[in-house]
Order: C-alpha cells, then structure tokens, then sequence
C-alpha cells in the first residue's frame, strides 16, 4: 500500500519549485523599483536643497555656485554618482530675482526588471531671499 503523505510531499515541493522563480522575478522587480524611487526622490531633494541653500545666500556671495555645490554634497550624502547640476539666476514674471537648480542623473538599476526612464531629473525654482538693490 502506497502512503499517501509520500505522495503529497512531492507535489509540494514540485509546487514550489515551479513557483519559486516567479516569486523571485517579482522579489527582483520590488526591488528595482524601490531602488528607482529612492534615487528619484534623492534628485528632487538635491535640486531643491540646493536651490534652497542659493536663494538664502547674499548676492555678493555667489549664490550660483552656493546652490551647485549643496545639490552636489546632498546627492553625495544620498550615494547618488554621475549627476550633473547646473544652476543659475533668473527672472520671475514679477521682476523679481530667483535661482534655478536642474539635477541629471543617469538611471542604473539594480537588475533591470523594470523598464524606467533613463534619467532622473530634479528641477527646482525658488524666489531669492535678499534682492538686489536698485
């Protein structure tokens, strides 16, 4: 007589061996995605940090160069490499003076389950705190 918890073992591992690669795919998917979306949010903070930092800064300190390299010490602090940060003065619609921070980060996925853009992009734009005087 044949027992029949010998027989159910086997389909439970055969089950799981048959599902356990698909687990996996999805478990490596998670992933990349979590790992996009840390890097995404770490652009945005970068660009706004910086942008930040910049506009506190008086004029005749070179707020330009203040926002560029906050942006660049924030995405180092948040393991961001190859980013390029450009920034730059510009005039609002109310002749106001504001600075204008733009991150680029190339995307390099863990895996590549998941087909993103290739580039983060951050942009931030804030009204200059002290303007220049007349």
């Amino acid at each position: 007589m044949v027992d029949r918890r010998t027989k159910r073992r086997g389909s439970e591992a055969l089950e799981f061996a048959l599902s356990l690669p698909i687990l996996l795919v999805i478990l490596a998917g998670i992933v990349d995605f979590g790992w996009f979306a840390t890097h995404q949010s770490a652009v945005f903070g970068a660009a706004a940090y910086g942008a930040r930092a910049g506009s506190m800064t008086p004029q005749d300190l070179d707020p330009v160069a203040t926002a560029k390299l906050s942006s660049e010490r924030d995405l180092l602090d948040s393991r961001v490499t190859d980013a390029t940060v450009t920034a730059g003065l510009v005039t609002l619609p109310t002749g106001e003076q504001a600075i204008e921070v733009e991150v680029h980060a190339p995307y390099s996925g863990i895996w590549g389950f998941v087909p993103l853009p290739v580039d983060y992009q951050g942009h931030a734009v804030r009204r200059m705190d002290e303007q220049p005087k007349p």
